[in-house]
């Protein structure tokens, strides 16, 4: 089977779900027209967008199967004498640590000191969730750098005596949380492996044998993507057959300033880690009536106005931007919701439909 993996860039969503529909008819030529389609998405929202694009454009609803990358993965997989730890678990495993075997390391002692066992284990858990936090970041983008180092009980290049210190203290939780795990696995005669963990040694284990990749993975996916995907997912969608990336670059192919070429960072990362990869074919959908007056374009337009201004006092004082001082991101949802009613209320000519809400990661929302 030839490697037909191909990346769909573009400024407009919709050209993008074009795209998929042209690709999913090309499909149908070929497959059973009953079979589902599989759809990777990187948030919930995803599959409500696309259902409603399809059904306005061919007055019937796709037989789409929307996965996330994760789930999709661990189906496909023999996970016989295999058992995946969530990250609630993995979090509990590194909040026990904290309090029986790391207590006395001097930045965790003064974080979590209290007379209060109940407030001392809260503080436990709140640094443990960010401690795994770090390491599943660690797993995803730097593998070989930290956590290979790390198992081989070396020490990271940092260049730096604060990230030194860092590592260390990290490198002591990491490993007594890595024997936890191994004294699970040795009790239950059952391999217990975070998910990323698991990833990294399936690719490896099958690195040589490209046959069984493809036979594990042997159909056509389709992946929406608009954040940035990991090295890790990057190289594990680099190694199976047939794979259409969609992903959305706000700025498109006019990256005419410092503003605009960071605005579209998280997407030029992806693109060179994949010219790294290589095997991938580019294909780009970018709408150029910049013109027309798209919630993007109309923020694209304010923010490159308002830094030309940042100098002019008397314009400084702009209502261009609010900005909203939320302690939690449900007082910032009920905050942007008193906004808009407020907005509706005071122009009467507005609907729903001219609001657009950008958000980083809409997943940390839910």
């Amino acid at each position: 089977m030839t490697q037909t993996n191909t990346i769909y860039l573009s400024n407009s969503m919709d050209k993008l779900a074009h795209k998929f529909n042209e690709n999913r008819f090309e499909e149908y030529k070929t497959k059973n027209i009953f079979a589902p389609v599989t759809v990777l998405r990187s948030n919930n929202l995803i599959n409500l967008w696309l259902d409603n694009y399809i059904v306005k454009r061919n007055n019937i609803s796709a037989n789409i199967e929307y996965k996330f990358l994760e789930n999709y993965i661990l189906q496909k997989i023999n996970m016989n004498k295999i058992k995946i730890l969530s990250s609630l678990f993995y979090t509990n495993l590194i909040t026990k640590v904290i309090l029986d075997e790391c207590s006395e390391t001097a930045i965790i002692k003064e974080y979590i000191k209290s007379d209060s066992d109940k407030i001392r284990y809260k503080k436990a858990f709140q640094l443990a969730e960010k401690i795994s936090s770090i390491f599943y970041k660690y797993y995803n983008n730097r593998y070989e750098e930290i956590i290979l180092k790390w198992k081989n009980n070396e020490n990271p290049d940092s260049g730096n005596k604060l990230y030194t210190e860092i590592y260390e203290w990290q490198k002591k939780v990491f490993k007594l949380t890595q024997n936890k795990i191994n004294e699970i696995s040795i009790k239950t005669g059952i391999t217990h492996l975070i998910f990323p963990e698991f990833l990294h040694q399936y690719i490896t284990a099958n690195e040589n044998n490209k046959k069984e990749l493809v036979n594990d993975f042997d159909e056509s996916v389709h992946m929406f993507s608009t954040s940035l995907l990991s090295p890790l997912y990057l190289n594990f969608l680099n190694k199976i057959d047939s794979v259409h990336l969609y992903i959305f670059s706000p700025v498109g192919n006019q990256e005419n300033s410092d503003l605009m070429y960071n605005w579209n960072k998280p997407v030029n990362d992806i693109i060179s880690l994949i010219n790294e990869l290589g095997n991938w074919k580019f294909e780009e959908l970018f709408v150029s009536d910049t013109h027309k007056q798209t919630p993007m374009n109309y923020l694209k337009k304010v923010i490159c106005t308002n830094k030309q201004n940042l100098n002019n006092k008397e314009k400084q004082n702009t209502d261009a931007f609010t900005v909203i001082n939320a302690k939690t991101k449900k007082r910032q949802i009920q905050s942007i919701a008193d906004i808009i009613i407020d907005t509706l209320i005071n122009n009467k000519d507005l609907l729903l439909s001219d609001f657009a809400i950008f958000i980083n990661d809409v997943q940390a929302y839910y």
